[in-house]
């Protein structure tokens, strides 16, 4: 299930660095929130929304098909020029058809570079790792992904960016 996947991956690196790591999240409209990690209590996705529980014990939901994408960093985030070198991953065609071409750029190369593909049952439907590099491109066959909503995840050391396309 997408929940499992994204509370144990929320959770597990919020047990790394709980007072620094932030989220923010991307709209079709161009619009950004962002969340301290510290605020949020639990986060929950189904088939057409994703919920943030606050430790205020109030409720924030976004509608999937209004995200436009949403990214993990591990520290504080102080001024716009740090946004600004904040990695990226941007992909298309979106929706796709056979293939999924994808575009990163990191702030720095790390070890563990890595696309995953998720479907909305948080299950894994593709993994690719990728050879250590600051920025690249890669094209992902998606010849055996049936037509839906899916979750594509770069996960380079401690950075975590998930974007949302559709297959057709």
């Amino acid at each position: 299930m997408l929940l499992r996947f994204l509370s144990i991956l929320f959770f597990a690196t919020v047990a790394i660095k709980a007072n620094s790591q932030q989220l923010f999240f991307y709209f079709n409209d161009a619009s950004v929130q962002m969340y301290s990690i510290a605020e949020v209590r639990r986060m929950n996705v189904d088939a057409t929304n994703l919920t943030l529980h606050l430790i205020d014990e109030s409720i924030v939901t976004f509608e999937l098909n209004t995200l436009n994408y949403y990214r993990y960093f591990a520290e504080d985030v102080t001024n716009v020029a740090e946004l600004n070198n904040r990695p990226t991953l941007t992909f298309y065609p979106n929706p796709a058809e056979q293939e999924l071409n994808l575009k990163y750029d990191l702030p720095y190369a790390t070890q563990n570079l890595s696309v995953t593909i998720h479907n909305l049952k948080g299950e894994k439907v593709l993994v690719k790792q990728l050879t250590p590099s600051k920025e690249g491109k890669v094209t992902l066959a998606l010849n055996n992904l049936a037509t839906g909503q899916y979750f594509c995840t770069l996960m380079a050391g401690d950075m975590v960016i998930s974007k949302a396309f559709m297959k057709r």
